[in-house]
């Protein structure tokens, strides 16, 4: 139980910071980024794919792609979630490409949610110790 409450105080600072410096900062990707993944971790999915939304509106960031896939895959909405995990991919493979190429992505058939949904707990993990590298050295419970 006190695991819980401290995540989500945790997650409620990180909020309050990332709120108020993108006061100062709108289009601040970094923040904007790690409020994304906050707001992930938070449960808050629908803000958070507003927020990787005017990243991906700015620059071509992979993580925001597979964060906002995991968004929707959260959401249960599967074909959304798809298509930015094979923007994702895409963009991954091919960093130069252009972005309204990347938007009209199409998904095979065949993508199996079960293999999108290992990648998108990969990184979302990878983004989280990303955006917050001290976060496991700041928790102490004891």
């Amino acid at each position: 139980m006190r695991r819980v409450v401290l995540r989500h105080k945790l997650i409620g600072d990180i909020l309050d910071a990332c709120n108020k410096q993108l006061l100062k900062e709108p289009d601040n990707i970094e923040i904007l980024m790690a409020r994304g993944v906050a707001l992930n971790l938070a449960e808050r999915y629908t803000d958070a794919i507003t927020d990787f939304v005017k990243i991906n509106k700015k620059t071509s960031n992979v993580s925001s792609y597979y964060l906002k896939s995991d968004c929707h895959y959260q959401l249960q909405e599967f074909e959304e979630a798809k298509k930015d995990f094979m923007r994702a991919t895409l963009l991954e493979d091919n960093p130069d490409m252009d972005m309204k190429d990347i938007e009209d992505v199409l998904v095979p058939d065949e993508t199996e949610l079960e293999e999108v949904e290992l990648i998108l707990e990969y990184e979302r993990n990878k983004a989280i110790l990303k955006s917050f590298p001290n976060l496991s050295e700041d928790i102490n419970l004891n």
